[in-house]
């Protein structure tokens, strides 16, 4: 039968027409390989060996069989007529051609051909061999399905490591010369200051920034203790704190996100387990991957939280208004430390790794990053290109810039106008609440992961700056009420007290846990009115229960003096510093490890938990180093350079004013 077989298939290779060069070759390679297999020769039967085959448990969803990704890709056979044969592992669907009273899914299996072929004429090539097998090969996008060795490097990649070894060289030479500077200080027991400049790059005085605990200790700002006043049923405070509860916030906002692409991975890659998706979708444990969305609007309430309050202490102090040197140092901030991240996904990315999706995986980040590079160094991701972001977590710095850059219209009329501008801005919350509810209620944007059409969700909600200005305005508030109420003594009835924290509790749970309900792959009225409640309030009503706790902590109530004491601790004082370096390398990296995957996966919640502990712990290595090389060094010189102009500024206004 196996004769028979081959005999059909390398009769149809002889009765192609000859296209060109590189296609008649594939041909006659294809035809050396059945060939070699009807005789037994070693080298085909090793490549024939690797290929993939109808895989078991296909009505548990296992519906792709790799076969041995690594035996095809190292194949190597220098044929005495046809020169070298190099092994191409392709994925391809197939399907039955006669359907039984069983309906048989449609499953993809590794085949092993010769790379001098191409994925666009593998399907015409393996039709009749499949066909005489009783399946058919489906029409499908060939792009990205072979994958063969690379043998030259681009020249991205000379220019990334080039790129690379310079900042290394520029680091060493800055921690020398740190190093004998300090050196020398210690031996003449004199201090001597270098300059900013020169050590900005390093590792002595910027891992010592890192790990510097100091800045962390508690600035009462009004003296006085928490306490009982007047009477028992009111909690009066006037102890305020440096906002060290954002520390603590902050990493964990963004270990929840990292916890939420490690299970994304997971959940993406094929699976022996396909169908347990559904069943997992409905347990409670699920709930903290499928909410984790609101991870992201953490950030957003921090930033203008913060970005409030630095405004309003600064016109408190006097201090002049500009504009153009805050924005410049802003954007510095943001993309120092994304510009080797884009180098790298264009460069050396694509080198680190292989496996049957290895190229579709990672052409999600090196492919949008060779077209919009430009748009990712402008922050304008999120609206011109919102489906092909490069470094697909930098949507978000898009969303912070733009932020950032309107954040003077707030901001100033705010602090002009005071509690009657407080207005204007619910206003303009209302307003986005408005578009959400009309969004949700014509696009039908559900939560269920069967149901999700993730392109709408991205196009209208998540990452659109009018969406997330939502709980950024919420930071502005929150910022703004914290700085009036700095000096001021807190009095809140203790019932009050209660019932905004059973209120923020419930709230948190809900938006939490909400969506199991809604995790069904059935559309029904139900689902749609509940969809629209949540899609609409969730992101208010979670910033809202967290804008309580962050004033509640600043103001140290009595009642939850321990969740303070757990935000605020300066052991997320390191990883707050580096937390967006973090946030930055840890999805090109987890691209990387999903991507080298050579067999199907199976799904459940500990191994996921396992991987999610490893990809924190390289994420944050990776992500000190990030903060060493690029972020710490620019920020620093970016303030030293301002500095020295301020310098020359006030020195020359001293020289006018004596003249």
């Amino acid at each position: 039968m196996k004769t028979f077989l081959i005999a059909i298939f390398s009769l149809f290779l002889m009765v192609q027409g000859n296209d060109d060069t590189n296609l008649q070759l594939c041909k006659e390679q294809l035809e050396a390989l059945f060939k070699g297999i009807e005789n037994h020769e070693p080298w085909a039967i090793i490549m024939y060996d690797s290929w993939g085959d109808r895989p078991s448990g296909i009505y548990s969803g296992n519906v792709v069989d790799f076969g041995n990704f690594e035996q095809c890709y190292n194949f190597l056979h220098n044929h005495s007529v046809l020169g070298k044969i190099q092994g191409q592992n392709c994925l391809i669907p197939v399907k039955r051609k006669n359907e039984t009273t069983l309906t048989v899914p449609e499953y993809r299996i590794s085949v092993c051909v010769p790379g001098i072929c191409s994925p666009d004429h593998i399907r015409t090539l393996l039709q009749p061999y499949f066909e005489t097998k009783g399946l058919l090969i489906p029409v499908y996008d060939p792009i990205n399905t072979c994958e063969t060795k690379i043998e030259h490097f681009s020249i991205l990649f000379w220019i990334t490591i080039s790129f690379f070894i310079i900042f290394i060289a520029i680091v060493l030479i800055s921690t020398i010369y740190d190093a004998i500077i300090h050196h020398l200080a210690i031996n003449s027991k004199a201090i001597i200051k270098p300059r900013a400049s020169l050590i900005s790059f390093s590792i002595y005085t910027n891992m010592k920034q890192v790990f510097n605990y100091r800045d962390n200790r508690k600035q009462i700002i009004s003296v006085a203790t928490s306490a009982n006043v007047g009477t028992t049923t009111t909690t009066t405070t006037k102890t305020f704190t440096n906002l060290n509860c954002l520390n603590g916030l902050r990493v964990l906002s963004t270990l929840w996100v990292i916890y939420q692409h490690t299970y994304y991975m997971q959940l993406s890659f094929p699976l022996i387990n396909e169908n347990y998706k559904y069943r997992w979708s409905q347990q409670w444990f699920s709930m903290i991957f499928i909410s984790a969305r609101v991870a992201v609007d953490n950030f957003l309430l921090i930033s203008g939280t913060l970005i409030a309050w630095n405004f309003m202490n600064e016109r408190k102090k006097g201090s002049p208004l500009n504009i153009f040197k805050n924005v410049i140092i802003r954007y510095i901030r943001l993309t120092t430390a994304l510009i080797p991240v884009i180098l790298f996904t264009v460069g050396p990315m694509i080198y680190m790794g292989s496996g049957p999706e290895w190229t579709s995986r990672i052409s999600q980040v090196t492919g949008f990053c060779d077209k919009y590079w430009w748009s990712a160094l402008l922050h304008v991701q999120n609206y011109v290109n919102p489906f092909e972001v490069c470094v697909g977590q930098a949507w978000y710095l898009s969303v912070d810039f733009q932020l950032y850059l309107v954040s003077p219209l707030i901001l100033y009329p705010l602090w002009k106008y005071g509690r009657k501008f407080l207005w204007i801005i619910i206003g303009l919350i209302l307003v986005i609440l408005t578009y959400i509810l009309i969004i949700c209620i014509y696009k039908e944007i559900y939560i269920s992961l069967f149901l999700r059409d993730t392109e709408d969700l991205y196009k209208y909600l998540y990452g659109q700056t009018h969406v997330k200005a939502l709980p950024w305005l919420m930071g502005i508030i929150l910022g703004y009420i914290l700085f009036e109420t700095k000096d001021k003594s807190v009095k809140i009835l203790k019932i009050y007290h209660l019932i905004a924290w059973i209120f923020s509790i419930l709230i948190i749970l809900a938006i939490i846990f909400a969506p199991i309900p809604l995790q069904t792959s059935q559309i029904a009225d139900q689902t749609k009115v509940l969809t629209v409640i949540y899609q609409t309030l969730h992101t208010f009503g979670w910033t809202l229960a967290l804008a309580w706790i962050i004033f509640a902590c600043c103001h140290n109530f009595h009642e939850i003096r321990i969740i303070n004491h757990f935000l605020a601790h300066p052991f997320w004082l390191p990883f707050a510093r580096i937390a967006f370096c973090v946030y930055l390398v840890h999805l090109p990296m987890q691209y990387v490890m999903i991507g080298s995957k050579k067999q199907s996966g199976h799904f459940n919640d500990t191994s996921t938990l396992h991987a999610f502990c490893g990809d924190v712990g390289f994420a944050i290595l990776i992500g000190l180093i990030w903060h060493l090389m690029f972020e710490c060094p620019f920020n620093v010189l970016t303030k030293d350079n301002f500095k020295q102009n301020r310098d020359k500024n006030d020195t020359l206004n001293e020289v006018h004013t004596t003249k």
